[in-house]
C-alpha cells in the first residue's frame, strides 16, 4: 500500500507541476497570406503618364518633323514645358479650360499628318495638366 501511494504521489507531482495545462492553440498561427490593404495593383490601374513613357514619343510622333529645332522645339521636355498653355489648347480636341480662340481646340498638330485621334489627343492633355511628369 505503501508503495502504491508513493508512486501514485509520484505521478500526481509530475501531473500537477503548478502550470495550468497549454494551450492546444498556443503558438501555432496559420499564415493567412499577406494583409488586404484594398487595393491591387490591378486596382491601381497603369502607371502615371510621364515625358518619357509617353509624351516624348506623342511629340515625336505628331511634331518633331516641324518642331524639331528651326522654329518651336519640341524634342525636349523644357521646350514643351514654355509652350505648355499653348500646346494643351491647340491639342485638346474641344476648347478647353482657360483657352480663348486661338489657337483654337484640335488646332495641332498641323501639317501632312499623321494625326492624334481624340483619345491621345486627351491623353496628352491630361499629362500637360498633371505637371508634365518627366
Amino acid at each position: 500500500m505503501k508503495r502504491s501511494l508513493a508512486i501514485a504521489s509520484l505521478l500526481l507531482g509530475f501531473a500537477c507541476d503548478g502550470d495550468p495545462p497549454p494551450d492546444p492553440d498556443a503558438g501555432v498561427m496559420s499564415d493567412a497570406g499577406p494583409a488586404d490593404t484594398g487595393v491591387t495593383e490591378e486596382d491601381a490601374g497603369p502607371p502615371p503618364d510621364t515625358w518619357e513613357s509617353f509624351a516624348a514619343e506623342w511629340f515625336a510622333t505628331y511634331c518633331n518633323e516641324c518642331h524639331d529645332g528651326a522654329s518651336r522645339d519640341y524634342t525636349t521636355l523644357p521646350h514643351v514645358q514654355r509652350d505648355m498653355e499653348r500646346i494643351r489648347c491647340g491639342v485638346a480636341a474641344t476648347t478647353a479650360d482657360g483657352c480663348g480662340g486661338s489657337p483654337a481646340a484640335g488646332q495641332f498638330p498641323v501639317g501632312p499628318g499623321p494625326y492624334p485621334d481624340d483619345a491621345s489627343r486627351a491623353r496628352l492633355v491630361a499629362w500637360i495638366e498633371a505637371g508634365l511628369p518627366e
